[in-house]
């Protein structure tokens, strides 16, 4: 089938997936042909421990940024107090005189 300029034309159907991480058989009857669904059902359990990694690998890439962002603003802390105490240093050294 032809679509846009030419294109083969690419037709998808929404599948509401259940509360794991597989597509219920139930789901995939409405859509897919007999064979289509003993084929699906064999790698849907494959599928499912896709979805579990990428869901872990998901968590875990949250969290690395929340941490980058608390060490970003944990380092701007430390580089703010010291230049803080610098700013301090200076001005005593300006009101001290000379040391000869």
């Amino acid at each position: 089938m032809q679509g846009h300029q030419g294109r083969r034309a690419v037709h998808t159907r929404y599948l509401r997936r259940g509360k794991g991480l597989r597509y219920p058989r139930s789901t995939l009857s409405r859509v897919a042909k007999p064979w289509e669904l003993a084929m699906a059902d064999e790698f849907e359990d494959h599928f499912a421990l896709i979805r579990g990694l990428l869901h872990s690998i998901a968590q875990v890439r949250k969290v690395l940024r929340k941490h980058q962002a608390l060490e970003r603003s944990t380092l701007k802390a430390k580089y703010d107090l010291y230049d803080a105490a610098d700013a301090r240093q200076q001005s005593r050294d300006m009101t001290d005189g000379p040391w000869e």
